[in-house]
């Protein structure tokens, strides 16, 4: 899929103005989406705004990493909180799984090379 197709699928599902100034070694100049004058009024639009409002939502390249590893942290945690809920209640069950069928045929085999 073309860089174009997704911006213009993007624009159109989160509904936001978009555009993209493209420069390629096969054209002679600049690609422009939607249209020169569709980005120029999408730059002003942009500019019209608050200070504020223009940079709400914008991250740099490390303002990005932070937010990410800070997710996967809590994730992390999230799935070890799971994982030692899990492991607690897995030997509970597996006992009462053994009381009620009886030793394993490794206990069984322990039992025998033990007398």
């Amino acid at each position: 899929m073309g860089v174009l197709k997704m911006l213009n699928e993007l624009s159109i599902l989160c509904g936001v103005e978009a555009g993209a100034v493209l420069y390629s070694s096969f054209e002679q100049g600049p690609v422009v989406w939607p249209s020169v004058e569709g980005m120029q009024q999408t730059i002003a639009t942009f500019k019209n705004m608050p200070d504020f409002a223009q940079t709400r939502g914008m991250m740099n390249h490390d303002t990005f990493l932070d937010d990410r590893f800070l997710k996967l942290g809590t994730q992390l945690l999230n799935l070890k909180t799971v994982n030692r809920v899990t492991e607690m209640a897995l030997p509970q069950s597996q006992h009462q799984l053994q009381l009620r069928e009886g030793p394993a045929p490794q206990q069984i085999l322990k039992i025998h090379t033990s007398i």
